[in-house]
């Protein structure tokens, strides 16, 4: 095998050299567009975490608020309470919206972002 001198010149024909260059650089693109992508999973994860976090401590309130007015109650034998769910059902058709307009904001910012590196490859 021969070593070549660190001295020693290197030669690449140009447009070789011109291809190698814009491929490291749609790999640049692609490695920042999947970073921006794992980013905005990120924030989804979030955002969902923090729903979950405040749908718990809601309902953990709930519980205690109710629990706290039935202990006080008292009921004659043979009663059985009659059941609305209207407050809750409205409760949960506002958060299936928040979560609605969360998703279309996550899916904006996603194709914002691809259409920044469709722009930036395009240009370069």
């Amino acid at each position: 095998m021969t070593e070549l001198s660190s001295n020693a010149p290197m030669f690449i024909k140009l447009e070789k050299y011109s291809e190698v260059l814009s491929t490291i650089s749609e790999l640049k693109q692609f490695i920042q567009s999947l970073r921006y992508v794992f980013d905005i999973a990120e924030e989804a994860e979030n955002i969902r975490n923090d729903a979950v976090g405040i749908l718990r401590a809601s309902l953990n309130r709930l519980e205690r608020s109710v629990h706290e007015v039935d202990k006080g109650l008292v009921k004659p034998s043979g009663w059985t309470p009659e059941r609305k769910m209207d407050a809750a059902q409205l409760s949960l058709e506002r958060l299936q919206s928040q979560l609605s307009r969360l998703r279309k904001d996550i899916e904006y910012l996603g194709s914002e972002r691809r259409t920044e590196a469709i722009s930036g490859k395009s240009a370069g």
